[in-house]
């Protein structure tokens, strides 16, 4: 009788802990779009698995692919989902899930076409986005006053009507072997 209860105690301690936390503290970002493939990624702020739910309409999201984890810093988990099969030049939604149900918002991707198809690639290209203590802000300044108001000066509200991909070519942080580089200052805008 006594292992039991504490079999059924300690089995309600460990729900009781998997059921708080694990939210979402950077939203997702593409890595490597192909024709057929990409990675997405994300973090939170405690461990179990992560689920991307995806499909070629927001409101039918039938494709779910789980992601893998890594440690952070901290308790936090890097989640990482391969999604593949994909058709090229064609636009998918996606949501990212928690196990503990949390959800993000409806994000969409379009993958990028084959290269016999001799389809126009449109590329926004910026370079050594690592901080700099003098003008912290310039990058975000860039972003926010100069390539999103030029791109939607056509009228075209969707960014990725405009953008196929976004080429960052060298330093993204200072140090990146260092955790609080990324999260203080390359991801403190998509948290």
């Amino acid at each position: 009788m006594i292992q039991t209860y504490l079999f059924f105690l300690s089995s309600l301690l460990f729900v009781t802990y998997n059921s708080q936390g694990q939210n979402i503290v950077v939203k997702p970002y593409l890595q490597d779009v192909e024709p057929t493939s990409l990675y997405i990624m994300w973090e939170t702020d405690g461990s179990g698995l992560g689920f991307v739910d995806w499909g070629t309409s927001p409101f039918n999201l039938t494709q779910t692919t789980n992601s893998s984890q890594n440690l952070g810093a901290g308790s936090s988990q890097i989640h990482t989902a391969f999604i593949n099969g994909l058709n090229p030049n064609t636009k998918y939604y996606y949501q990212i899930r928690t196990a503990t149900n949390q959800l993000s918002f409806v994000y969409n991707f379009k993958t990028v076409p084959t290269k016999d198809s001799e389809a126009p690639i449109r590329l926004l290209a910026m370079s050594d986005m690592q901080r700099d203590g003098s003008n912290p802000n310039k990058f975000k300044e860039m972003i926010e006053q100069g390539s999103i108001p030029v791109l939607q000066s056509s009228g075209v509200l969707d960014l990725s009507e405009q953008v196929d991909a976004i080429l960052i070519p060298g330093d993204l942080v200072a140090t990146g072997g260092v955790y609080s580089e990324w999260e203080d200052y390359f991801f403190y805008s998509i948290r």
